[in-house]
């Protein structure tokens, strides 16, 4: 028997010398009669039960030795009477390799249901849930077991798969509020940040950075005052810190990283023809030829659409060099438009109020002076006598 302060559904048992018994005893090692007697001896049977009863006779009543031989005979003296009993409700099936299964090879696994049997109420509201008919019998399951091989196993309820599972959740999200609790900083200037700013951290080296006092080569100006000397004020730079980050900033950062690619690509899928099914029956969402018909028309798409902007391209150049060579150059129409300004100007200036052009008066020659259009002849007054 098991221990008290282990779980049921967490230990597997095998009793290899009881198979050896039932086969020197004539029959075939895990075989459907040798089932019940097998997992009698396991600790997950209860002897208070109808199988513990017949199992307790058998041992001193001849004939009930020979019914608990016979799988038929013991399920069916089983079904004969009220209470809790062990039922086998599950046998080997062929395997899924059809060459082995042409051979007889079976998958080796029984499924036996603890279950409570039961009369039929008259009122079947009164019927709990989850209650199978089976005639005029009402069967309770109590409990379900697997025999795999020589192993025998408890399957666990649905209840402590899921708080298996929530436990798992749970722990996971301890474990990254843990993490994120760290990475939040707070400074006046920058507010809040997520991510730690490795700090330089220099430590002195008396023998690597020592004193003016005590080395005199290489490690003082020129023009050094002997009191600077003496007090040790001129010290070299210390070399700057090359070291990289800390193992924690690179823990960070790649969080960072991870969380925003999941927020941006969690809903995308890499594979160009994804998986669907369930675990053993995966098959691709699309054919080859489907997936050939939709690439060709993708690249059909973008051919049209890159033909389109061309097209546009080409008719605006077009536009662009119509307008430059029908309309002048900027420089002659100013000249022109400055020359039409300047002839309008003068015609203004020497058309009269009624539209007439007023006459040009000429200018009278002076007395000291001859105007060029003049001729010199003798009639003139101011005319120099010629020469004889």
């Amino acid at each position: 028997m098991a221990a008290n302060n282990t779980t049921l559904d967490e230990i597997s048992y095998a009793r290899p010398d009881i198979i050896q018994w039932w086969v020197s005893e004539g029959g075939q090692p895990m075989d459907e009669n040798m089932i019940h007697r097998y997992f009698c001896e396991s600790p997950f049977f209860d002897w208070s039960t109808k199988n513990g009863l017949f199992m307790q006779q058998a041992a001193v009543n001849f004939d009930m030795h020979t019914l608990s031989r016979n799988r038929k005979a013991f399920e069916d003296a089983l079904r004969n009477a009220r209470g809790v009993e062990y039922m086998i409700v599950g046998e080997p099936q062929l395997v899924a390799d059809k060459t082995q299964a042409a051979q007889g090879a079976k998958t080796g696994i029984w499924t036996i249901r603890k279950q409570d049997r039961q009369t039929t109420s008259a009122d079947r509201y009164l019927r709990p849930p989850g209650v199978i008919l089976d005639g005029e019998w009402e069967l309770t399951t109590l409990g379900t077991y697997f025999i795999v091989g020589e192993n025998v196993f408890q399957a666990p309820s649905v209840a402590d798969v899921v708080s298996n599972r929530l436990l798992a959740a749970t722990a996971s999200i301890n474990q990254f509020f843990e993490l994120a609790s760290g990475l939040p900083r707070y400074n006046p200037s920058m507010g809040y940040t997520y991510l730690p700013v490795p700090t330089r951290q220099t430590t002195s080296n008396p023998l690597s950075n020592p004193s003016p006092s005590q080395s005199r080569e290489g490690s003082l100006a020129p023009n050094a005052d002997a009191m600077s000397i003496r007090s040790g004020s001129i010290q070299p730079d210390a070399p700057p810190d090359t070291s990289a980050p800390t193992t924690e900033v690179q823990d960070s950062r790649l969080l960072e990283n991870s969380l925003w690619m999941a927020f941006q690509y969690g809903d995308e899928y890499i594979d160009e023809n994804p998986l669907i099914g369930e675990p053993g029956q995966f098959k691709f969402a699309a054919t080859t030829t489907a997936i050939s018909k939709r690439r060709a028309e993708q690249e059909e798409a973008e051919a049209k659409l890159r033909a389109k902007k061309d097209t546009a391209l080409a008719s605006q150049g077009s536009l662009q060099k119509a307008e430059k060579a029908s309309s002048p150059p900027a420089v002659f129409s100013e000249s022109k438009a400055s020359s039409k300004a300047e002839k309008g100007t003068k015609e203004e200036r020497r058309t009269s109020k009624m539209g007439e052009k007023i006459k040009r008066r000429k200018s009278r020659p002076g007395a000291s002076s001859l105007s060029p259009a003049t001729p010199i002849g003798p009639s003139t007054p101011n005319a120099a006598t010629p020469a004889p």
